[in-house]
């Protein structure tokens, strides 16, 4: 079994209704007769009427979480990793959508038989290690992170989760990582390969990893703006494409 994998806290409809658009999305591209669960790492501040909706969409799973519901909540998504049920994890953001370009990455990822997959899909914003919500990885060398999550202490900052990749998980999968890179040219190392991803966004800036409003907009100024100029709308653009189709 494989997990799509969530963090849900607080209620911005960026992110409540972004997780029901993904859970919907991912009923699409990662469905559950595919062997894809979609766990959602719910705090409790999250509205019941979000919860009820989410559990009522095919393979979605919901673990409420008890902890404090600050940035350090991020995290959540990654203790996926250690569910012995799940020999891969794919984690995102709530308020970016699954896509059917996002399965073509993940069928090529697996294509390459390395055992990690970083994603870097657009030209700015996206030069870490590992991006926070565009990384997938096998399982097996990485159950510890729920221990580390829990029992480690971290600052509430807004990269809190993008410098815990790149301090605890990026070490062990630099050489083992398929890398979706066409801007940064990340350095290579051990086995890994650097490539593009076989299948176009419908615009450049509806990529994989797009954060968005709840009505579809971007939530950056510089992406509504270029989205505007190339395609005269202000919204991300759904592919028509299904998998499988």
């Amino acid at each position: 079994m494989k997990c799509i994998s969530f963090s849900l806290y607080g209620n911005e409809t960026n992110y409540t209704i972004g997780a029901i658009k993904n859970a919907i999305l991912a009923s699409r591209y990662f469905p559950f007769d595919d062997g894809f669960v979609t766990r959602f790492y719910v705090g409790k501040s999250v509205d019941s009427s979000i919860t009820t909706t989410l559990e009522r969409i095919k393979g979605v799973q919901i673990v409420t979480m008890d902890q404090v519901e600050n940035h350090t909540a991020k995290l959540w998504r990654y203790l996926a990793f250690s569910d012995e049920q799940f020999e891969a994890v794919i984690c995102r953001d709530v308020d970016a959508r699954l896509s059917y370009r996002d399965r073509i990455a993940h069928e090529d990822w697996l294509n390459s038989c390395l055992d990690y997959h970083i994603i870097k899909d657009h030209p700015t914003g996206h030069n870490y290690p590992i991006s926070a919500g565009m990384f997938a990885g096998k399982t097996k060398d990485l159950r510890f992170l729920a221990s580390t999550i829990n029992n480690r202490e971290r600052g509430d900052y807004y990269t809190v989760d993008q410098d815990f990749l790149a301090e605890v998980v990026y070490p062990i999968v630099a050489g083992d990582a398929l890398i979706h890179d066409p801007y940064y040219q990340t350095p290579i190392i051990g086995n890994s390969i650097r490539t593009t991803i076989p299948f176009d966004a419908p615009t450049p800036l509806s990529h994989i990893g797009a954060a968005l409003f709840s009505n579809d907009t971007f939530v950056f100024d510089i992406d509504r703006k270029a989205q505007m100029a190339y395609c005269g709308s202000a919204k991300y653009i759904y592919e028509h494409d299904r998998w499988g189709k």
